[in-house]
Order: structure tokens, then sequence, then C-alpha cells
């Protein structure tokens, strides 16, 4: 298999801060908010007023990782579950230690959190040969709640990594990750393959994607690398929807 590991990186861009929105988030759908365990404290649920487009300096898709005192001889971690934490999560700008972001767990229905920034290690990207650009190895605080360490994994995915998660740097007050059937074609940037949608996150409680991300296989847009009939290199997109069009802010390819 020549297929490389799923989008990690995170995508940083400047944005002009906008007015701080309501402290309000929504669940993955508004119509299992009431079956979802609640959000983090300070967070309330959804609301049907208009939210203004906060300010988002990065974000990115990464994996839950739920770490066990007993690994099998394969090296996949057993029951029971000692520690829940997001893998691999780099920006490209150093931030805040102490600050907040906001976790958005994808496929599941589970509530959106907040987790403090606890480290920040400067590192180098392995295909930058110039080395002229610098990342930002980050460690967020380890997740706490039941619900994280009790979630069934997805279908394609191990007990040891169920599923992934949005994060929203810095955390924002309202926010929603739209399922693939809760999106149109026509909602999308130009020539994105609505298969290849990885997370499609509403900010502003309107139903419709503010932040895109898409994995898709590198010799062909239209095809998904998460498919198993396509055996192919990832590349993928992030994109940031402004008042006018939608943005490309970053981009990523194999070395």
């Amino acid at each position: 298999m020549r297929k490389l590991l799923p989008l990690l990186a995170a995508f940083i861009f400047s944005c002009t801060p906008s007015t701080t929105p309501q402290t309000k988030v929504a669940s993955q759908a508004q119509s299992n908010a009431n079956s979802q365990p609640p959000a983090s404290p300070g967070i309330a649920q959804s609301t049907n007023a208009s939210i203004p487009m906060p300010e988002v300096k990065a974000f990115a898709v990464v994996s839950i990782w739920r770490a066990s005192p007993k690994p099998d001889q394969r090296g996949p971690n057993l029951p029971p579950t000692r520690e829940v934490k997001t893998e691999n999560v780099r920006f490209d700008k150093e931030p805040v230690i102490g600050e907040k972001v906001t976790v958005i767990p994808l496929g599941v229905n589970l509530a959106p959190i907040e987790l403090k920034i606890t480290k920040a290690k400067n590192a180098r990207d392995a295909c930058d040969e110039k080395e002229a650009k610098t990342y930002w190895d980050i460690e967020l605080e380890a997740i706490d709640r039941k619900e994280f360490f009790d979630a069934a994994p997805l279908s394609n995915r191990s007990l040891e990594f169920p599923f992934d998660v949005c994060i929203v740097y810095p955390s924002v007050g309202f926010v929603r990750a739209l399922g693939k059937d809760q999106i149109a074609n026509e909602m999308l940037p130009k020539d994105v393959s609505l298969s290849t949608v990885t997370a499609a996150i509403d900010l502003t409680n309107d139903l419709q994607p503010d932040l895109l991300i898409i994995k898709y296989c590198c010799d062909d847009a239209t095809k998904s690398p998460d498919d198993p009939a396509n055996d192919c290199y990832h590349c993928g997109k992030a994109f940031k929807k402004s008042p006018a069009a939608w943005k490309l802010v970053d981009a990523s390819s194999p070395c």
C-alpha cells in the first residue's frame, strides 16, 4: 500500500478579528442535540440566533488517541483506557501557552469541548529541504470526559484511534460539525468533491460550512483516500470562507 498517514498538520492563516461571538456551542446536528453529552463547562448548547464570524488563527484535523497500560503483542493498546489525548497537533506559528482550543468530534455523537494548550515545541518540516518554514508541535491537556473514553470507534477505526476531531484555535464560542448529508455541492469551493470532505465546520449557526478540510488522492482530486478501493498518495487542502468566496489557506502533499 502506498498510502501515507492521514492529514495531521494544522492550517494557519491570518484573519481580521471580528466581534467576539456569544459563548454557545452547537451539537453536530440540531436534531441530535438533546441526546448528546453536555459540552464543556462554560459552553452552552445551540441557539437560533445568528453568530458573528469569530477570529480563527488555526484549524486542523487530528486523531483521538486512547492510551492503555495493556499493549498487545502487535503494538495497539487494549482496554481499559488510561487516558485520552489528541495526536500530532501542529501549528506553523507559536501559540500562547494556556490559551484554549475548541475540539469538535467528527462522525460521532459527542459534544465539542475546550482544552488548554500545555506545550509548544519548535519543529521543522521533514519535506522542507530549505528549512524555510517553522512549525510548532502542540500538546493539549488530556481529555477527562467519560464519553471520550466510552465512545465506540467508527466502523473503519480501531479502539486505540477511534475517531478524528477538528481543532480550532483560539477557542470559539459556537461551532457545529456538519455531516456530508448536511452539505450540498454548491456549498463547497469550486472543483472540490463532496466525497473528499474530512471536516466541514459551521461557526455562524447558518448550517453552512465556514471552515473546510479535504483529503484526496493526489492523482485524482475527486477520489477520497479513505475509500479502500483507492490506493493512492494523500493530498490535502484547507479553506476558510470569506464574505465574498472561499479562500484556500493551505495545502499539503507528500515529499
